[in-house]
């Protein structure tokens, strides 16, 4: 009989066994890499939002994973939301359901705490997504010439930061999640350990009036392996709080350029490539019929709603865009079945009413949980659901109601990794 449980320090190194030929990539096989691995969770246990939990049978572990308790914004609400990481499976054990029993018990679990979403960054989207895991929205990465970047007297409040610092620029982390769906809160233990842990990793924020109201995260980065002085600045995180700040620490990278042939940059602004003059990187290719390569995109972070119910009793004095109707919604939830089922909402004014039994209703919106997790995050239309055939409705002249009551201003952003 296989048992999931928390996994006591004393296991650690059985997990980390299971995590080092599960992910290779990783290189942590030497036993010095595990050890350097083993020092750096138990410094992160202080962060007591991180749990460590196994499969058992016996005495053996099969597979293992890292809960994180999450605080979320969901639309202006701070919600506990589980995290999920490192889901890793014995390699002696593959093809016996552990991943999928490690991840339904997660859900269990967060469900039963009264967490009504889920996040992940997964190895293969299409695995979670068979667990009713939506995608997230999409993340650019721009390889820019620092010459190309703004350059504005805005640069003078940009300084080094230090680890004395990092109590405001955390203050300034968190202020920005209070205005983004999908950010999630950092606490000061945690920022204080990724700052003591991060190795060549440069801090530089805006600094105005003893309030740091912007920084930059980053690393150096090779470009030809042949010549040293051909290096790149890679932003690991960017965080500003008005324009001026961003100029600010565009200016800052745009001095850069005697020294640095690249920025690498991502973001999840959709519209970002209108912040610069040449946003081309350095392939030069071209697509027909003269559409410049600027970026590269990928789709990572994933949702799930783990209480259909719960999702809509916390947004009830959010205004679905005005939008007055009576909606049968279906969600198709397999893998957690005691989420699955119908809610009859009710729609005034764009404030959402639950309904009991078989109150009546205009129109039926019926889609996998997958995609009402997407949906309901804000990271697709429900007009694309509808082209693409996944999501079904009662009476097609409501698309463009309903499409309007789920549309949201904002794409979810997440900036945390685990």
């Amino acid at each position: 009989m296989n048992k999931i449980q928390e996994i006591p320090f004393k296991d650690i190194e059985k997990f980390i066994d299971i995590v080092a030929d599960a992910y290779p990539g990783l290189q942590i096989s030497a036993a010095e890499a595990k050890k350097r691995v083993k020092e750096r969770w138990r410094k992160r246990r202080q962060d007591k939002r991180m749990s460590w939990w196994g499969m058992y049978r016996g005495s053996e572990m099969l597979g293992g994973m890292i809960y994180y308790d999450y605080t979320m914004n969901f639309f202006g609400h701070k919600v506990l939301t589980g995290g999920a990481g490192t889901v890793a499976v014995s390699l002696v054990h593959k093809k016996e359901h552990v991943a999928r029993d490690l991840m339904r018990f997660f859900f269990r679990h967060y469900r039963k705490r009264g967490a009504p979403l889920a996040v992940l960054w997964p190895f293969r989207p299409d695995f979670y997504k068979k667990m009713g895991c939506g995608l997230g929205w999409k993340m650019d990465q721009y390889r820019l010439t620092p010459a190309t970047l703004p350059r504005t007297k805005a640069r003078k409040h940009v300084r080094h930061l230090g680890k004395a610092d990092m109590k405001a620029l955390n203050d300034c982390y968190n202020r920005f999640v209070d205005t983004r769906t999908g950010m999630i809160e950092e606490t000061q233990v945690n920022r204080n350990i990724r700052y003591d842990l991060g190795k060549g990793v440069k801090y530089v924020g805006y600094v105005k009036d003893g309030r740091v109201l912007g920084y930059l995260i980053f690393t150096f980065a090779r470009g030809n392996p042949e010549n040293f002085v051909d290096n790149h600045i890679k932003i690991e995180e960017m965080v500003y709080e008005s324009p001026e700040v961003l100029n600010g620490l565009l200016s800052f990278l745009h001095t850069q350029a005697d020294q640095i042939n690249r920025i690498i940059v991502s973001s999840n602004d959709e519209y970002f490539y209108h912040c610069f003059d040449d946003p081309r990187n350095e392939t030069g290719n071209l697509m027909s019929p003269v559409y410049h390569e600027s970026h590269r995109s990928g789709v990572g972070i994933m949702y799930r709603v783990l209480n259909t119910r719960e999702v809509f009793n916390l947004l009830k004095d959010r205004d679905f865009d005005g939008v007055s109707v009576r909606l049968r919604l279906k969600v198709h939830d397999t893998f957690l079945k005691e989420n699955n089922g119908d809610l009859t909402i009710h729609f005034v004014k764009g404030h959402p009413q639950i309904k009991t039994g078989r109150a009546a209703a205009e129109v039926s919106l019926g889609l996998d949980i997958a995609d009402f997790s997407s949906l309901i995050m804000g990271a697709v239309d429900l007009r694309s659901l509808y082209n693409y055939g996944r999501a079904e409705l009662s009476k097609a002249t409501y698309l463009e109601p309903l499409n309007q009551l789920f549309a949201t201003k904002q794409k979810p952003v997440c900036m945390t990794s685990f």
